[in-house]
């Protein structure tokens, strides 16, 4: 039997780059293995996609993931929900990036397939979040990634363009862009954390009023307006303070921890 539900972000939240954690701490740990023993869901909310996360999360022991910004869930090793780009909408995105020199990765729950692994923007995103080398290979050809890709990342050398880009894909994707880099993801209209959870909620029966989510950037809005109750880390994007329920501290301070004892959830 499932009691109830939380879901956590992975950068910013679990672990944060700002203060050089890079591993959830001893007491996050404790804090995930004392909801299970209490019969909730533990699952990682993160916009990167199944194929980068990182084995800091996977070693967790967590009971699913929202991953992709809500493309992919999957929960107890089963695939409940996958929301790709159909191949001509993919084809054409795949053009204007080429047409406009952005360099960019398709995102699939195998691999993601990088256009140039030498790009200046794409290094510093990967050395900023240290995310796994081994879950991004070149992109080469179109059989690689046809019906599988679920979450584009995008890379500019110029802020402008960067805004530019975005303010066009807004109208008809949902863009998240990334603290501290030049870049930004795209997924499907209605493709986010929020709508990955309800899967979740849905396909298990798990009551509302015991579900829960930390968060704190702007691809966690719908996540935290999802749940009965949504969690800011005290470093937030200022998207989340219409929709957080309350903040706790930092990462550094065991923000999760924290907020959990004090809502006599653990």
């Amino acid at each position: 039997m499932c009691k109830g539900l939380v879901l956590f972000d992975y950068d910013g939240t679990l672990v944060d780059e700002r203060d050089g954690i890079y591993t959830p701490t001893d007491l996050t740990k404790s804090a995930i293995r004392q909801l299970q023993e209490a019969d909730y869901f533990c699952v990682l909310a993160t916009g990167r996609a199944l194929s980068y996360i990182p084995q800091a999360a996977r070693s967790l022991g967590l009971d699913g993931f929202v991953a992709s910004n809500g493309a992919y869930v999957v929960v107890h090793d089963k695939m409940i929900h996958h929301a790709k780009f159909e191949d001509d909408e993919l084809q054409e995105l795949i053009h204007y990036m080429d047409e406009h020199s952005i360099n960019y990765f398709l995102e699939a729950a195998d691999h993601s397939y990088v256009k140039d692994m030498q790009e200046k923007e794409y290094r510093h995103l990967m050395d900023l979040y240290q995310l796994p080398k081994e879950g991004f290979i070149p992109y080469q050809d179109w059989d690689q990634v046809r019906g599988k890709i679920e979450k584009i990342t995008l890379f500019f050398q110029d802020r402008s363009f960067l805004e530019q880009v975005g303010h066009e894909l807004e109208a008809k994707f949902l863009c998240s862009y990334h603290r501290g880099a030049d870049s930004f993801d795209i997924t499907k209209k209605g493709v986010h954390k929020g709508a990955g959870a309800q899967k979740i909620i849905e396909a298990f029966g798990i009551p509302m009023e015991a579900t829960y989510a930390f968060g704190d950037g702007d691809n966690d809005v719908d996540l935290l307006k999802t749940v009965n109750c949504g969690i800011a880390m005290r470093k937030h994007n200022p998207l989340l303070d219409a929709v957080a329920d309350m903040v706790c501290p930092t990462v550094k301070e065991e923000g999760i921890y924290t907020a959990l004892k004090k809502m006599e959830v653990i």
